[in-house]
Order: C-alpha cells, then sequence, then structure tokens
C-alpha cells in the first residue's frame, strides 16, 4: 500500500488541521473530512504489503502514531502564559474595585459556561474514556466508504499546500512584530506591575534599578568611570537573560530604568505616554499659545490740556503759525473792545 508522506510528515499535517478549525471552524464536516483522509494515509503509512491487520488493529496503530507527546513549551511561551494569567488577575481586582455591578455579571456568565462545558465533558464520558472514543472512530474512519468525490491522498494534498489562516486573535500590531495590539497594556496595567505580554518579564525591576542608579554621599557623586565599571555586569546579565529567551530574534531591543530587556519583535513597549501628566502636558503642547496681547501704542498728550498730541493740535498761542497768531489776536482784540 503506502503513502506519499511519512508518518512524521502526516502527523504534522493533522496537527495543522486542528489548528486550521480552531482559528477558523466554520466547516465541521469538512474538517471531519480532513481528518478522515490523514488517518487513512497513516494507515497505508503503516501497514506493510501483504499485512492482513483487522481494522481494529490497523486503528491502534494509527492511534498509537498520533498519540505522541506535544511538544514542550519554549521558555518564552511558559513566560508569557504566566504574564496573562498575571493580567487577568489584575483585571479582575480592578473590575471588581472599579465596576462591582459588571464584576458580578461576568462572574456569573464564567459558571454558566464552566457548567456548560461540565455538561459536555459528562455526555462525553457517558460514552466511554477519551482513547475508547478516538478508537472508535478511527475504525469508522478506516472500515467505512470514503464519503467524498476527492480521494484521501488529494484531501491530504490539498491540506497540506493550504497556508494556515492567520489566528484573529493573534495579529500583528505592525510588519515585523509578532505582538498584538492587545499584548499592549494600559498604564493601570503597568503601574499595578502586570508583565510584559511578549516575553512574561516585567517592565520594571526595582532590585535592578538600585543596582544601576549612580551612588551619592554627601554632594558627591559617584563617577561616571566608576559607575560604568560598576553596573557593566549587570549589563552582562541582562544581555545573557535576553540572549536566552530571544535565541532567533536579533539584538533589538528596549527596556525601562534598567529592567530587563525586551525585544522590540516579541514585545510591545510599555505604555509611557498613557502616563496621565504625560498626557496633559502633550495635550497643552498641542494646544496653540494664545495670542501675545500687543502693547497699546504709546500717547502722547499736551503737558497743559492733557489733551491727545495730533495733527492741528493748538493749545497755546505760540503753537500757531506767526501769521495766524496775528489773526486770533486781532480777532480778540475786536471781542474785548465790543464787550
Amino acid at each position: 500500500m503506502g503513502s506519499e508522506w511519512t508518518v512524521a510528515e502526516l502527523c504534522a499535517i493533522r496537527r495543522k488541521a486542528v489548528e486550521e478549525y480552531v482559528r477558523v471552524g466554520d466547516d465541521r464536516e469538512s474538517w471531519h473530512l480532513d481528518l478522515g483522509a490523514v488517518a487513512i494515509e497513516l494507515d497505508r503509512a503503516l501497514t506493510q504489503p501483504g499485512d492482513r491487520a483487522s481494522v481494529e488493529t490497523r486503528a491502534q496503530r494509527v492511534a498509537a502514531a498520533l498519540d505522541t507527546p506535544d511538544r514542550e513549551p519554549t521558555p518564552l511561551e511558559q513566560h508569557q502564559g504566566r504574564a496573562r494569567a498575571i493580567r487577568h488577575e489584575s483585571l479582575m481586582r480592578r473590575m471588581r474595585r472599579d465596576k462591582p455591578e459588571l464584576f458580578e455579571e461576568w462572574t456569573r456568565r464564567n459558571k454558566e459556561r464552566e457548567e456548560e462545558t461540565g455538561a459536555l465533558i459528562a455526555a462525553a464520558a457517558a460514552e466511554g474514556p477519551p482513547e475508547v472514543r478516538f478508537q472508535r472512530r478511527l475504525v469508522e474512519a478506516l472500515g467505512s466508504p470514503w464519503p467524498d468525490d476527492a480521494t484521501p491522498a488529494e484531501r491530504v494534498r490539498a491540506l497540506a499546500a493550504r497556508p494556515l489562516p492567520p489566528d484573529p486573535l493573534r495579529v500583528p500590531a505592525r510588519e515585523g512584530a509578532t505582538w498584538t495590539v492587545g499584548d499592549w497594556l494600559g498604564w493601570e496595567e503597568f503601574i499595578d506591575g502586570v508583565p510584559c505580554q511578549g516575553c512574561g518579564l516585567a517592565y520594571f525591576n526595582r532590585a535592578m534599578q538600585e543596582r544601576a542608579d549612580r551612588r551619592h554621599e554627601g554632594r558627591a557623586v559617584e563617577p561616571y568611570d566608576a559607575w560604568r565599571a560598576r553596573i557593566r555586569p549587570l549589563e552582562l546579565e541582562i544581555e545573557r537573560a535576553f540572549n536566552e529567551l530571544h535565541p532567533d530574534c536579533g539584538a533589538g531591543h528596549h527596556s525601562y530604568n534598567y529592567g530587563p530587556w525586551h525585544c522590540d519583535r516579541c514585545c510591545p513597549p510599555p505604555p509611557l505616554l498613557e502616563n496621565p501628566d504625560i498626557q496633559r502636558a502633550l495635550r497643552a503642547a498641542a494646544t496653540p499659545d494664545a495670542q501675545l496681547a500687543v502693547a497699546p501704542p504709546k500717547i502722547r498728550r499736551c503737558g497743559t490740556c492733557h489733551q491727545e498730541l495730533g495733527d492741528g493740535h493748538v493749545c497755546r498761542l505760540e503753537d500757531l503759525p506767526k501769521r495766524l497768531q496775528a489773526v486770533v489776536l486781532a480777532v480778540a482784540e475786536a471781542q474785548r473792545g465790543g464787550s
């Protein structure tokens, strides 16, 4: 019989089918056909020519091939799992404190979902242990007529060539990054000590910061060269920890106050711009400056009558031209004579 794929390749293709259904999950019937096709091809890869084993025996061989231990999570994945659990606990504390009604509703819905899941598990357990149910499905797949127009090999070939759809919950925030917008912490989470969701490490470390600070004795400050020599081992320690956690990510990193290094590819930056003080400063900087008040022009006033000096101002006889002074004197004399 034989198959064009090895057992390891078929196991990897089956894991891909499961991951594809978890991410998309819109066609259960097609997914079951893909799993059945992989089981048939596994049976062909495991069955030697002339082997007349029963379908039950062949199903046991397929189940044994698929019953391989899952890949051990990497240190980075272990850190990420712990960080997400801490973030959830922080969210629950803040919700209980700030929005108790919403917290009660959320708790009630979680309990309902747990009860529904428990009922489904109990119903499945009534049909036998998981390995018995799996064996039953394999016997059905291997012993029943193939129901699809495409052959099992054609379905497996199409599944292997089909690109895995992106995880809707893990869409990268930008090109070249693996962290998502949802991984970005809010300011309250940051000050609450929630670790980075990309690597699981804290953004700031009080012990590291105290070791890295320049020392002061009275008004004397630790000399720069002595300070650099003292903190160099700390920098090497931080760099070594970074390389162990991100061996394939390159050297791009960011940090906060001599805390752990965070990978530019895996880790979102800390939400420093969400600091309320910085937000107020940014809003103030973005507000157009009020127009400077223009100083009023200086007004020159007459020293005798205090009226504004301007063209044609006359306060004293001496302010008039000579010929007009004679006319004014004549008119004044005539008025006095007539009075």
